[in-house]
């Protein structure tokens, strides 16, 4: 046996360099791992026990039927329901899928800063199930009507019969750590930004809330991962939600961040896949327009190709909206939450190997990139308070140009993936 060290070989020199690097990766891992938990932990403060300690309670928990932060509510059968207005055939035109590419860095429109009235509904999934098998305890969801200077706890049917024939439905979903408060915080701002782009067109906004508020284990990465997987279980309840929308209504779902994760979920039911083992009981009408724009979006890149999750989400969609940031900071640490995870599509977009096994699927999904207009932001208000973008998702959310019916086979090519200085890919 020959010994190295005979031989004037040092074993030391030869195993220190070694363990240095391997200490040096480990500690690098463990630093960014640090970094991660610490921000999404400041993301989590208001779910403190302190902060839920001061929180009001629930809609559904409140004394005396009031909403948190909000006006009275009303008792259901107190309530004026709004009458049905006449059904009247509505037929859209075949035309030009819109683009929805512009160019972001132009000024605002000249509407973007116009007053409109404060007048949406909300509708809820608190007393709702969030583990299997669906269901709510109420036997519905709940549905808030605000509007003139009041709030009603109405009911699905109030809600259809409050709708206009042939005007288009929005229906926004908030992102992960949301309380109610901060739901009703948002709500007016979410409005003005979407109305604001076009203040003349008629619109009905509907927010789609969740008990997303966070401090179910007070572990950050726990959470996250229990709020994701309600994200996609709460995608029956809201495909069922637009499944149920009277007909010649098309629907547009803005979704943020697990919000967006929602949308794809609700659009892959809507497509005919299954969410959670579970599939959609109300089948949606065969003449349904759903289009979908996905704002940081916190879900996996390839989970719309097929054989993945979502792999129906495109089937039953005219088109899809991705808007991508490169350097939003919390999707930066989105592939921390498991081994061998992959980046969120928010932050990195489809991928050239996601557009390949799409195929002629791509052609639905155009994805912008809006790095330089909101750079290292990820929360709602980094976004809705930017009108340029609000003009860049009017077309979806107005239905401006495309087909009535855009299955199987594609339409047409709605846009390359656009960068404002950046690699789209």
């Amino acid at each position: 046996m020959i010994n190295l060290e005979d031989a004037g070989i040092s074993t030391r020199q030869t195993t220190l360099p070694v363990r240095a690097s391997a200490i040096d990766a480990l500690a690098t891992t463990v630093a960014w791992t640090a970094i991660g938990v610490a921000i999404l932990a400041a993301v989590t403060l208001t779910s403190s026990p302190a902060a839920l300690a001061a929180e009001p309670a629930q809609p559904f928990e409140a004394p005396g039927s009031i909403v948190p932060g909000g006006p009275q509510l009303l008792a259901p059968e107190a309530s004026a329901t709004p009458a049905a207005p006449p059904a009247e055939p509505r037929t859209f035109e075949t035309v030009r899928p819109p683009t929805p590419t512009p160019d972001l860095m132009s000024a605002p429109p000249a509407g973007a800063f116009v007053n409109c009235p404060d007048e949406y509904w909300v509708a809820s999934s608190w007393r709702c199930r969030q583990t299997a098998p669906h269901g709510c305890a109420c036997g519905d969801l709940d549905f808030y009507h605000v509007g003139g200077g009041a709030t009603q706890l109405l009911n699905r049917e109030s809600f259809a019969a409050s709708l206009t024939p042939g005007v288009p439905v929005c229906i926004v979903v908030h992102g992960s750590f949301t309380n109610w408060k901060g739901l009703c915080d948002d709500c007016s701002p979410v409005l003005h930004w979407i109305r604001g782009a076009a203040p003349q067109r008629p619109l009905h906004v509907l927010f789609y809330s969740w008990p997303s508020q966070g401090g179910i284990t007070y572990a950050p990465h726990v959470d996250v991962a229990i709020l994701g997987t309600r994200a996609s279980f709460n995608g029956i309840y809201l495909a069922e939600l637009i499944a149920r929308i009277p007909p010649g209504h098309p629907v547009c779902l803005v979704g943020h961040s697990h919000g967006a994760r929602m949308v794809t979920a609700a659009l892959h039911a809507l497509g005919g896949g299954d969410v959670d083992n579970a599939r959609l009981t109300w089948p949606p009408a065969p003449d349904l327009r759903v289009r979908g724009v996905l704002i940081a979006g916190a879900l996996d890149h390839h989970w719309l190709d097929p054989g993945q999750r979502f792999e129906m989400a495109l089937c039953r969609t005219e088109c899809l909206l991705v808007l991508r940031n490169d350097h939003d900071i919390v999707l930066t640490f989105y592939p921390l939450r498991k081994p061998f995870s992959h980046r969120a599509l928010g932050e990195r977009g489809l991928s050239n190997r996601d557009l390949r096994r799409l195929g002629p699927l791509s052609s639905k999904v155009a994805v912008m990139d809006v790095t330089q207009v909101v750079q290292t932001g990820h929360m709602w208000e980094h976004y809705y308070c930017r009108p340029e973008i609000a003009a860049a998702i009017e077309p979806y959310i107005y239905f401006d140009g495309g087909q009535q019916m855009m299955m199987l086979p594609p339409a047409p090519a709605v846009s390359d993936a656009q960068s404002l200085g950046r690699s789209g890919n």
